[in-house]
């Protein structure tokens, strides 16, 4: 597995077993948008090296890889985050 420097500081490693997988989830109000005002980046820094939820399944966010439409500059903004 390639490990890009821009992404993956020295030292970091990745777990052998583990993957990443991309999915998408539909939201009617677009929160990332209209409410955090987060229209690009990530979460955690670096979604690469996931964060684990309180179930301990492993999440990264790209704020801006999902389509979003909104009816006016953040209002009525639905989407895949």
């Amino acid at each position: 597995f390639d490990l890009p420097g821009d992404m993956f500081p020295p030292g970091q490693t990745m777990s052998l077993g583990r993957s990443l997988v991309k999915a998408y989830a539909f939201y009617e109000d677009a929160w990332w948008h209209t409410k955090l005002n987060r229209t690009v980046g990530q979460w955690p820094a670096n979604a690469f090296l996931p964060t684990n939820t309180s179930e301990g399944i492993p999440i990264g966010i790209h704020f801006n890889d999902g389509p979003v439409h909104c009816d006016a500059p953040l209002k009525g903004c639905r989407g895949f985050l």
